[in-house]
């Protein structure tokens, strides 16, 4: 063509360049951009597109790493999540679902409705949801934002299991369509969804039909109508359809092979149905064969390992025998985290299911196929109740009542099996410590959530602490000295804000901590001992906690023996510390086989001196009866009252000890104060009477006139009742006539001592000796 020819022509206007990535900051393993333009979720989610980014959408742990990042960055910024069908499930841009446990407290709360995307909030460093239209900064991810999903499933490969010369990873928890499901095989290393050959295919087949199910395999007619092939290329082998398969159903759409367990054999299904899948390990370097069977697909739970078989239903006795010829065993759990885990696995699958407990052996003791007892704490409101009939001998686990109950063995459930350790023998109850009038065991071995606890103290044949007010002040005292956090039995999972205990027992008020109870985030329904009070708590939360003995006599590590001061002729306990109303002292005392004091004039005198040293009021055992005041045995209480006191005051029945003025006083009864015990002994000779603050004072039983030689004499000659009581009238007169004869050597000799004081002193007692004989 001629160079002067008119026609078309082309510019070059220089080097076309990709736009540079905007620079990001290394975070974790990912790399973010922080962008500060202020956009709607919208058009940040379009910002990090068009600059070959996504809208950040971290996974757990890069999550982690960038909300710590965001506490020294500070500010609000939009992030991929979203709750964009208002399904309450945010998912981020790139369509998986953003990780839970970072919401701020209360959140996500739809802020009266439409706050359906999620910022991250710099300065508390976690989430909160907000209107998709508010206009804030952004953050970028490029690359897999550290989250490589094909090294994530790495881990899972040992769930593997060899049949025939392959090893298949069995999806049976997850469902996706066939595409979904042969993206998912190729996350693992060499995988893909399952192509067996003709011999791996009745090896499957064979498999399958004990387990029941449906599931994907990677056959498709997709290329060729009715002629199926493999995503490698190869044919699949014929002669596995069912009767009347493939048939399309009628319809289009049916392209995909699906291997439908129970009836053993293929159907085509259309490839947007949701099913289990099968995926194939092609190097056999990569996967770890284990067993043969079905233990090495379980679910670990503690030392165990447990598979559900939701496909089949056989009776209890058929499921046992099948559990046994996969080398395992009908589970028979016996931690309680292993019970509620099962429960909480089984939940969302529906159902009922048999484990391995019956009471075949003997009528209502449950043991398991292992010979170990069943767990206790775990059964359905109602349950065991033996039906109507008289005939429910098998246990098994009702999903959708989270628990145990009683069924009969002729019943079709679907059923667990369980391998590896054998099931431990639940543990002999440990000792318990006595505080106030209760019972208890400070569990620190082990950290469980709510629930596992309340399994584990039932276990034990206890039950999750529910003090009332007078054993809460002394546990409360214990465990701050002991520090740590603990649950104990009080919830309010039955009615919000309505604080119960495990027992049905209303929770005492009063020992709350500040601004508690506050639901934060309208999750915290069970109590724990936190600082110096109470705290309501997520349930799930793993703490030591406080298990409390019922209706027993404790056995502590302290002393069987009541540890008392020998007082006066009495043993008494003296309690500074604890401050109690007088009814909940005499409970006290009695539960540590005493009573409430009721020392006589002798040792309250001492008593009262002891006492002078360490001052307070102390509750005694009287009471206001009419107008004296007695003990709880029917003796009236010394008169050595403090000044000013009886009141005789109509709230005033009780009596108390008050040391400041050496005496007792009446008080009301419901004040708490300290309180003193007195050990209970039988009736003995008369012991010495100590004053610790004064010499000792002996009583004289030679001057006593039953004390003579002639005793034995004395009850010989009358052996009879009325001689008995001849023989009493005359001690009587004899006693008397002492008495008298004791009157008128007093006013003899001090009435004349005035007059003799003067002249006549050394001649007085001088012969006082010799006139008062029997007092040497």
């Amino acid at each position: 063509m001629s160079c002067e020819s008119l026609t078309r022509y082309i510019c070059q206007l220089g080097e076309s360049e990709p736009d540079p990535v905007p620079a990001c900051t290394q975070i974790g393993e990912g790399c973010y951009h922080f962008d500060e333009r202020k956009r709607t979720w919208f058009e940040a989610q379009d910002e990090c597109e068009a600059m070959g980014g996504i809208l950040a959408s971290p996974c757990k742990k890069q999550m982690t790493h960038l909300l710590q990042h965001m506490k020294s960055v500070g500010g609000r910024w939009w992030f991929g999540a979203a709750d964009l069908e208002k399904k309450r499930e945010y998912m981020y841009v790139k369509g998986t679902m953003m990780p839970g446990g970072f919401w701020n407290c209360g959140e996500p709360n739809q802020g009266g409705g439409g706050e359906d995307c999620v910022e991250m909030r710099g300065n508390s460093g976690n989430l909160n949801d907000l209107h998709c239209t508010a206009d804030m900064p952004f953050i970028c991810e490029f690359g897999d934002g550290g989250c490589n999903e094909v090294a994530a499933r790495t881990e899972s490969i040992d769930k593997c299991i060899q049949i025939g010369d392959s090893c298949y990873i069995i999806e049976s928890e997850e469902v996706a369509t066939w595409e979904k499901a042969k993206t998912e095989c190729k996350k693992f290393p060499s995988g893909q969804l399952a192509s067996p050959n003709r011999k791996q295919m009745e090896l499957i087949i064979e498999h399958f039909a004990k387990r029941g199910g449906r599931y994907w395999i990677g056959a498709t007619d997709h290329h060729s109508q009715g002629k199926y092939y493999y995503q490698n290329g190869e044919h699949m082998p014929g002669g596995f359809w069912l009767s009347g398969e493939p048939n399309q159903c009628a319809r289009s759409g049916e392209d995909c092979v699906e291997i439908r367990g129970a009836m053993s054999g293929l159907g085509d299904e259309d490839c947007n149905t949701k099913n289990n899948y099968i995926c194939e390990i092609l190097d056999k370097a990569k996967a770890p064969i284990g067993k043969k069977g079905y233990s090495t697909e379980c679910t670990k739970f503690g030392n165990s390992c447990f598979w559900i078989n939701k496909w089949d239903e056989l009776t209890w006795e058929e499921a046992k025998k099948y559990c046994e010829g996969t080398e395992g065993y009908l589970a028979s759990p016996t931690d309680p985290g292993d019970m509620q885990a099962l429960l909480a696995h089984v939940q969302h699958m529906g159902g009922k299911y048999w484990i391995g407990a019956s009471d075949h052996g003997k009528e209502g003791e449950f043991k398991y196929v292992t010979g170990n007892r069943m767990i206790e704490g775990f059964w359905v409101p109602g349950e065991p109740n033996q039906g109507c009939g008289g005939e429910e001998d098998c246990i098994g686990i009702w999903s959708k009542r989270k628990g145990a109950y009683d069924e009969n063995c002729d019943a079709r459930l679907r059923f667990i099996c369980q391998y590896g350790q054998a099931a431990r023998q639940a543990p002999e109850p440990k000792k318990c410590q006595r505080y106030g009038t209760g019972c208890f065991i400070i569990e620190t071995s082990m950290k469980l959530s709510w629930n596992d606890a309340k399994a584990s103290c039932e276990q034990a044949g206890t039950k999750l602490a529910h003090p009332n007010k007078e054993q809460m002040k002394s546990l409360l005292k214990e465990l701050r000295q002991r520090g740590d956090r603990y649950w104990i039995g009080g919830n309010d999972v039955g009615a919000e804000g309505h604080w119960t205990y495990v027992n049905g027992d209303q929770m005492p008020g009063g020992f709350w901590n500040c601004g508690e109870p506050n639901n934060c985030g309208n999750k915290e329904n069970c109590v724990e001992v936190w600082k110096r009070g109470l705290n309501d708590l997520n349930c799930a939360t793993k703490l030591s906690f406080v298990c409390q003995v019922d209706n027993t006599v404790a056995v502590t590590d302290k002393p069987t023996s009541v540890d008392c001061e020998n007082i006066g002729s009495s043993c008494f306990m003296i309690e500074p510390d604890d401050k109690l109303t007088w009814t909940s002292a005499q409970k006290t005392c009695e539960g540590l086989g005493m009573t409430l004091a009721a020392p006589t004039n002798e040792d309250l005198q001492i008593l009262l001196n002891h006492l002078a040293h360490i001052g307070g009021r102390f509750w005694i055992g009287g009471r206001e009866h009419g107008s004296t005041f007695k003990f709880l045995g029917g003796t009236e209480v010394p008169c050595l009252w403090g000044p000013g006191y009886p009141e005789y005051k109509e709230d005033q029945k009780c009596v108390e000890i008050y040391a400041k003025y050496k005496g007792l006083a009446d008080g009301n009864c419901e004040t708490e104060r300290n309180f003193i015990c007195q050990k209970l002994e039988k009736k003995s000779e008369k012991k010495p009477l100590v004053d610790h603050h004064k010499k000792k004072i002996f009583v004289n039983h030679k001057a006593m006139p039953f004390k003579n030689k002639n005793k034995n004499k004395n009850k010989n000659k009358y052996k009879n009742k009325n001689n008995k009581k001849n023989f009493m009238g005359h001690l009587k007169s004899h006693f008397h006539k002492k008495v008298k004869g004791l009157h008128n050597l007093k006013s003899k000799l001090f009435g004349g001592l005035h007059k003799k004081m003067g002249h006549h002193k050394s001649k007085l007692f001088g012969g006082l000796h010799k006139k008062m004989p029997f007092f040497g």
